[in-house]
């Protein structure tokens, strides 16, 4: 089970106890915090249009600015406030086939996916207009 550990320290994330539910832990008690249920999510977008996902997840990864990010089975990568579990964003088709990981860089500024043996490198506010950087050319999967 991947976990990943919050920027201060005081938190965990993960999926389970399903693929359906990311749970939020504290790590000094390990008490349940908050768990988010992404098998029906709904998302209003700015020009006030209603998304509905249903979804399974492969990992997730908070960020400094107390976001979570969800990396799914359908290729999506869901933004979550890490507090509330209001879901903030949807980005559809990161990859074509597969999606193995997921990294901020060191400035919080860019998320850098990896799959399809390639490289993405992009804006880590995930504003409407995306725009990404690939790099190609792996033989194999790129991991962190």
């Amino acid at each position: 089970m991947p976990l990943s550990l919050s920027p201060d320290g005081k938190y965990i994330v993960y999926i389970g106890p399903t693929e359906f539910i990311v749970t939020i832990i504290e790590t000094n008690t390990l008490n349940q915090i908050l768990r988010i249920d992404i098998s029906s999510c709904t998302f209003m977008t700015k020009d006030h249009r209603t998304i509905i996902s249903s979804e399974s997840a492969i990992f997730a990864r908070f960020t400094p600015n107390r976001h979570l990010l969800v990396a799914t089975i359908n290729m999506k990568l869901l933004k979550f406030d890490s507090y509330t579990g209001k879901l903030l964003n949807i980005i559809d088709n990161i990859h074509k086939r597969s999606f193995d990981s997921l990294a901020l860089s060191s400035d919080s500024q860019y998320l850098i996916t990896s799959g399809d043996n390639m490289l993405k490198f992009w804006n880590a506010n995930m504003e409407l207009d995306i725009n990404f950087q690939s790099f190609v050319g792996h033989s194999n999967q790129v991991r962190k």
